[in-house]
């Protein structure tokens, strides 16, 4: 069986990867610092800090997963645009990858962000749009990507870099854009019912 780390399983977009995953037949691993409240007995929980190198390190070498997803990044809204936290997370990643190729994995994919792109350029092609990142956010994100490419370059490990846009939808935070929007609206809707009775 292909056995896969994920981490981040419990955010936004990690929680969407875990189904795909089972229905293409991989031994799910998924690590978090929060254990879900519901337990699934195909998926394998695994509590750790990312930010730990030797809780990493031993989880890894544990689990010895061919594919690593890797999710996990700072990401309270409007603060992680800005946040220190930003550069411990490319430590992390890096030790990560760094343990993953230890353990013998062959494949990573990484999230990276459209902060990665230049916003003044007028229009979004990843063959054209200039890489240049004008957030603290987006600038660890793409150093972490060029880290990823030289590192997969020179040992050989199998390596994928996805820049996200802005998502929506199910489990997003409450204060995100869209969904703000709509808690809104039902607040107003309610208000007008209740005044209606």
């Amino acid at each position: 069986m292909k056995k896969i780390l994920l981490t981040g399983p419990n955010g936004f977009i990690g929680r969407h990867a875990i189904d795909f995953l089972l229905s293409r037949g991989f031994e799910v691993h998924a690590v978090d610092i929060n254990l879900p409240d519901i337990k699934s007995e195909n998926i394998s929980w695994h509590k750790a800090d990312l930010l730990d190198i030797n809780q990493m390190d031993n989880l890894v070498a544990s689990i010895k997963p061919t594919y690593l997803l890797h999710y996990a990044w700072y990401a309270v809204p409007k603060e992680y645009w800005t946040s220190p936290e930003n550069i411990r997370w490319v430590q992390a990643s890096l030790e990560l990858l760094r343990v993953f190729t230890k353990y013998g994995g062959k494949r990573v994919v990484m999230a990276g962000t459209c902060a990665e792109y230049d916003w003044n350029y007028g229009y979004c092609s990843e063959e054209i749009t200039p890489l240049k990142p004008a957030t603290l956010y987006g600038t660890c994100k793409h150093s972490l990507q060029m880290m990823l490419q030289a590192y997969a370059k020179q040992t050989g490990v199998s390596a994928a870099w996805g820049r996200i846009f802005f998502l929506y939808g199910p489990h997003e935070h409450p204060s995100r854009l869209i969904s703000s929007v709509i808690l809104s609206f039902l607040r107003k809707m309610l208000f007008v019912h209740m005044e209606n009775k």
